[in-house]
């Protein structure tokens, strides 16, 4: 017994030195209870919608003004109905309405590419309907861009963005630890070659490797999963590059504040998990808290990558 105290009294003693480790024990589990509680939510609160209607009728605008009393849609104004098409190609809008010459049809266009936000959608809209038992509507649903509603078609680019992003920043970070490691870094810092052509010639490598990786993940998603590629394949491929440079980026700022291999991958971790969570992947941006919303739409490589994919698919 004596000897377990003694160990265990060591190990304490470990924890409380190494500040690092202080901080994942004691301060992540916060961070991550905050970000996880505005984050992880299926409830919209933005969903823009535009109009068509070809004459204005009352009862058009008392139905907008339902609709829009709550907190799950936002009025984008009228459009002309080739006009809505467009917007929410260009992803300005996640639905269009179209009123027929009957008071009673309606025709929703929903964008069908985000396949947590489209279900969701569909179900406010049902439990509308559901309370307006009184009226007869003639409802017909079309999703734009993903007409069945596989979730492959959403999920699968998202995947990809995060093996890419996590195999580029660790295996740049622990290079760069294995360095500091076996103290061969201060071999590279008093050669005669340039600090640009060392760090060039140290990730170009990974980054070669993840490109090639990226490639058969790309016709493996087609041959397996049967996602559609409809767009141009060679402007794809353009952007995962810069998408990569960010990933490798992300692994040289990992290098400068870890001193070994352990490190390098804890830290890498926990600066990239934010950027998969905040995403859009799992959960809908619209469901987040306005200041998360304002990170993940300036701030988040992922998100910005998963948009130019999935408008290219």
């Amino acid at each position: 017994m004596r000897e377990i105290k003694a160990i265990m009294k060591k190990e304490f003693i470990e924890i409380l030195r190494d500040k690092r480790n202080l901080y994942m024990i004691l301060i992540s589990p916060f961070v991550m209870l905050i970000i996880f509680g505005y984050v992880v939510s299926l409830d919209l609160r933005r969903v823009e919608t535009g109009y068509f209607c070809e004459r204005e009728k009352k009862f058009v605008r008392e139905f907008i003004n339902s609709l829009t009393s709550s907190k799950f849609f936002i009025s984008k104004g009228f459009f002309e109905k080739e006009k809505i098409f467009e917007e929410i190609k260009k992803g300005k809008l996640k639905m269009g309405i179209i009123f027929g010459k009957e008071n009673k049809e309606i025709l929703f266009l929903i964008d069908g590419s985000y396949g947590v936000s489209s279900g969701v959608i569909m179900g406010y809209l049902s439990k509308y309907f559901q309370n307006k038992k009184g009226n007869l509507f003639e409802i017909k649903v079309i999703y734009l861009f993903n007409p069945s509603l596989k979730t492959k078609n959403y999920t699968v680019p998202g995947v990809f963005a995060v093996l890419i992003l996590i195999l580029t920043s660790i295996l740049t970070a622990i290079s760069f630890g294995i360095e500091k490691e076996r103290k061969t870094i201060e071999t590279f810092m008093i050669s005669p070659c340039k600090s640009y052509k060392i760090i060039i010639g140290k990730i170009s490598p990974y980054g070669i490797i993840v490109f090639t990786i990226g490639i058969f993940l790309i016709f493996l998603s087609k041959l397996i999963f049967k996602i559609p590629f409809k767009g141009n394949i060679f402007l794809l491929l353009i952007i995962f590059l810069f998408y990569i440079l960010i990933g490798l980026g992300i692994g040289m700022l990992v290098s400068l504040i870890s001193k070994s291999q352990r490190e390098a991958m804890l830290q890498t971790f926990l600066i990239i998990f934010p950027f998969i969570l905040l995403s859009g992947i799992f959960f809908p941006i619209e469901s987040m808290s306005e200041f998360f919303r304002i990170l993940t739409n300036y701030f988040n490589p992922v998100t910005h990558f998963l948009i130019c994919v999935r408008s290219i698919l």
